[in-house]
């Protein structure tokens, strides 16, 4: 590759991978040298340096420097046209140059002999014999940038790219456009980060299966490029709403000699390819998209039911279903949030159980995208099967084995062994109640080891029962107590539908317009933490903005990290938001410090939740066990005994905590202690 590197222009953070140092030595170089080059352009905050300048002086000082990478060498070159051009079009630019040298390296050699200021409309020209001649390409198809691109950069862009060799092109272009993604994350979050772990999952999913691979939200072709290229698919389909990632992945696949069926257009308002019948779909849908479902109740598609706009990742799952072979899978990707806290209430998700097609869910491990830490799922959908009427559950936060590994575990029918947590509940307990789909859930459930808890308690037991202030009244879980089996739980969400208790979420307007006397007496997660709760909030003031205050014996739960309640004996005060009240209805059913013990429950506090799990949504899937009333009664009687101990013990801790203290005292001051005197207070 031939770049005058003298026109190549480095920022501080290209001086630092040239140099193979950190960012914070180059600044450090630059303020310590006076003959450190000077700026050639850029601004203050980001100035550039000729990068032929910048080598010499680090040779000078016996620095060993490696001209960098041809990826590296472009990423450079765009430092010349940044803020005078923008970047995706000068990117999108190269690779229509790219492709120019891929039909015929004389192209460019035409261009690097014409004037500059007549390349311009070559390149039009070229591009449109390219895009006339090569089936399902059309590089470039849109490229302004050629309208505003200075012609000294043009001319040095096409000598950049005709230094490249042929077989390289594929390689280079991907590895600047991962820089480009990388750099601008917006876009890479829409069209895909080219390496992603994402990608790499979704691949390898597929790879292994033969006939058609289907990309629905293909973005600019990541998953279906690197099945193209090591998988057995015979055809390649994918469909994208974006010309220009379109237009993107076109090239891309014309640099590696695949060939892509490309469909422009909203794959949800109007199905792109309505007879298609696919082996297997790939869908990492954009995040967070809120979708037009207006024309979707005659959609075929949509025969489970047509989500809210809010559910896109519903629709795309329809989507998806829609166009399987009989034998077929579809593997989504969507932040947990997203799915996996949705529950069998859910419509849409009964029906998917009832036709048994969720095959499995997969928590991800973290990282699995560069723009985000949101903890991610993968659905594994089939069509309408007798087969298995179950759903596999795989927790896989914790696994840190190349992505590969991962889809090899998630295709094997159990992937029996101590390294996979798992679960595989039947459709039919899932279909009970509010079941949510939360792979944390299950696994947790399926993971408990019940004589580990027999042997726990019976070591508690007996330690505790060893010391002289535990249980002075020989009182203390004298019978045996047990629910015999298995008494099932119900959640919150179903007790506030039974009418047994009431949910009560956090202010958020009213709060806000409180006088600022006021603001300081809504209850917050510290105050919860602590167990000090702040002065009531007067009615008149309440009414006035329209707040909605505790009553006497509410619980308030804090699930900013676990489960962590407080009772509010006096009522009359207000909660913030991210905050949550409970307040019992129908005490004969459900006693209020049975409830408040069950929230603190291991089950309801687990460690590894997923992060994205929100606060009220997790009160509200909190699971409360089912006992008959006389069993609530016993419980809490002998929890009570349990919790004096605990208050006897914290008592004695600080006071042995003061004995210590004035012993020290006594010591360092002389004072006469005399422990006879203990004996007469």
């Amino acid at each position: 590759m031939t770049i005058d590197s003298s026109l190549i222009l480095l920022s501080p953070s290209d001086i630092a991978e040239l140099a193979k140092v950190s960012r914070p030595v180059v600044s450090n170089w630059r303020r310590r040298n006076e003959d450190f080059p000077s700026p050639v352009g850029g601004t203050d905050a980001r100035p550039l340096f000729s990068q032929s300048d910048v080598i010499s002086w680090l040779q000078e000082r016996g620095h060993e420097v490696e001209l960098p990478r041809p990826d590296a060498q472009l990423w450079a070159l765009l430092n010349t046209v940044r803020g005078a051009a923008p970047l995706d079009g000068v990117t999108r630019l190269l690779l229509a140059l790219a492709a120019l040298k891929k039909q015929n390296s004389d192209n460019l050699e035409l261009l690097i002999a014409l004037e500059p200021g007549k390349q311009a409309p070559a390149v039009r020209e070229m591009l449109t014999t390219l895009r006339n001649g090569v089936p399902n390409l059309t590089p470039g198809s849109d490229l302004e940038v050629l309208e505003v691109i200075d012609k000294k950069a043009l001319s040095q862009l096409v000598s950049a790219i005709a230094g490249i060799d042929t077989d390289q092109l594929a390689e280079t272009t991907d590895l600047l456009l991962e820089r480009v993604t990388r750099h601008q994350v917006k876009s890479g979050g829409e069209h895909g980060f080219i390496g992603s772990r994402t990608s790499r999952l979704l691949s390898a999913l597929a790879q292994g299966v033969g006939g058609t691979v289907y990309d629905p939200a293909s973005g600019i072709a990541n998953v279906l490029l690197q099945v193209g290229t090591s998988g057995k698919a015979t055809r390649l389909v994918g469909s994208e709403i974006d010309p220009a990632a379109i237009d993107v992945a076109a090239q891309r696949a014309y640099l590696r000699d695949l060939e892509l069926e490309l469909h422009l257009g909203d794959a949800l308002a109007k199905d792109p390819v309505p007879d298609l019948t696919a082996d297997t779909i790939v869908i990492e849908p954009p995040f967070g998209m809120r979708w037009d479902s207006a024309h979707a109740d005659d959609d075929p598609r949509f025969s489970h039911g047509v989500p809210s706009r809010i559910e896109a990742e519903l629709a795309w799952i329809q989507h998806a279903l829609s166009h399987l072979a009989p034998n077929g899978r579809a593997f989504v990707i969507a932040p947990h949030s997203r799915l996996s806290e949705l529950t069998s209430k859910n419509k849409i998700i009964e029906s998917l159980l009832l036709g048994n097609h969720i095959e499995s869910i997969t928590t991800l491990p973290a990282n699995m995208l560069p723009q985000s830490h949101m903890t991610l799922t993968l659905w594994a959908l089939r069509p309408a099967e007798e087969g298995s009427l179950q759903v596999r559950f795989i927790d896989a936060r914790d696994f840190e084995e190349p992505e590969e590994v991962l889809a090899g575990w998630v295709l094997a029918e159990d992937s029996a062994g101590s390294e996979l947590a798992q679960a595989f509940v039947p459709n039919s307990e899932l279909l009970k109640g509010n079941a949510p789909l939360s792979p944390s859930k299950w696994v947790s459930d399926a993971n408990v080891d019940e004589d580990k808890i027999q042997e726990d308690f019976a070591g508690a037991l007996a330690a505790v029962l060893s010391s002289p202030l535990a249980d002075p009244g020989g009182t203390l879980l004298t019978e045996t107590f047990s629910a015999a089996s298995n008494p099932g739980v119900v959640t919150i969400d179903e007790l506030a539908s039974q009418g047994t208790l009431t949910v009560v979420s956090g202010h958020h307007r009213g709060i806000r317009e409180l006088p600022e006397k006021y603001q300081n007496r809504t209850v917050k997660p510290e105050h919860v933490s602590t167990g000090e709760l702040p002065e009531p909030i007067p009615q008149d003031v309440a009414k006035k903005y329209n707040l909605e205050l505790t009553k006497p014996g509410d619980i308030i739960v804090s699930a900013t990290r676990g489960l962590i309640t407080v009772v509010d004996h006096e009522g009359s005060r207000a909660v913030s938001p991210l905050m949550t009240v409970l307040r019992v209805e129908d005490p004969e059913a459900l006693r209020p410090e049975f409830l408040l013990a069950a929230l603190s429950g291991s089950w309801n506090n687990r460690p590894n939740e997923p992060r994205s799990i929100m606060s009220m949504r997790r009160v509200r899937q909190a699971e409360i066990p089912a006992l008959t009333p006389q069993a609530q009664a016993t419980l809490v009687n002998e929890l009570n005994k349990v919790r004096d101990i605990e208050e006897t013990a914290q008592k004695l801790v600080s006071q042995a905590e003061a004995l210590r203290i004035t012993i020290l005292d006594g010591i360092r001051y002389g004072v006469e202690l005399d422990p006879s005197r203990a004996s007469a207070q």
